[in-house]
């Protein structure tokens, strides 16, 4: 292997040892900084939240079983908007403690922050939110390739090189743009909601906590 392979080959001979404080991907391959990563840095690298808030909503559009459950049961998660949030927080939290080491290294908190910014998500508008969703899906997407070439870099094969050439080029350049057009969107997006939310007329206002956990509300 070359000098150059080399130098941006990170072998890591205990993984279980660093478990949770580095991803799958990260374990096997570091590459210098540069292109937009430069200007983003690390909170490229911080995807875990989204991911997380990714699955959530994954898991939701996938709620088909629900006739399974006592049918009382079902009543009160059909008229308690509570006890649903209750029950998608409790889902939230356990998926992230049992398939993402590495974001649960950074404490309860994060399960916090990634459920509030679904709270504020399911306010979008639908184009918004099915863009957002879109994007978030490339970033699951690439992180998925670059853990399987990392390990073909692992192995040292002929294409290594051209494998860490492809994984500096998506840290430097595509995922970047993706977090960055995430960010972007986000931020317009909740400033509608907020926006629309000062623009209602103070009596018929809802009261802030209603307004975060009450039913769906698009923005215009």
């Amino acid at each position: 292997m070359s000098n150059s392979i080399t130098e941006t080959i990170f072998l890591d001979k205990n993984v279980e040892k660093h478990k949770g404080e580095l991803t799958t991907r990260d374990k096997i391959i570091k590459t210098p900084y540069g292109g937009l990563r430069l200007l983003t840095g690390d909170l490229v690298r911080d995807q875990g939240r989204v991911i997380g808030l990714f699955a959530l909503i994954i898991i939701i559009c996938g709620n088909f079983l629900s006739e399974l459950i006592p049918w009382k049961v079902q009543t009160i998660m059909k008229t308690n908007i509570y006890i649903k949030h209750v029950f998608a927080f409790l889902t939230l939290f356990f998926f992230v403690y049992l398939t993402m080491p590495d974001v649960e290294a950074e404490g309860v908190g994060i399960t916090f922050s990634i459920y509030l910014l679904f709270l504020f998500s399911k306010k979008l508008s639908p184009k918004i939110w099915f863009t957002l969703i879109f994007l978030i899906t490339i970033l699951y997407l690439f992180e998925l390739a670059e853990v399987k070439w990392s390990i073909y870099i692992k192995d040292d094969r002929k294409d290594a090189k051209e494998l860490t050439n492809k994984i500096k080029f998506i840290d430097d350049w595509i995922r970047p743009t993706v977090f960055i057009s995430i960010l972007g969107l986000s931020i317009y997006g909740f400033g509608l909601i907020i926006l629309n939310y000062f623009e209602t007329p103070y009596k018929k206002r809802p009261l802030p906590l209603h307004f975060l956990f009450g039913e769906l509300r698009d923005t215009k």
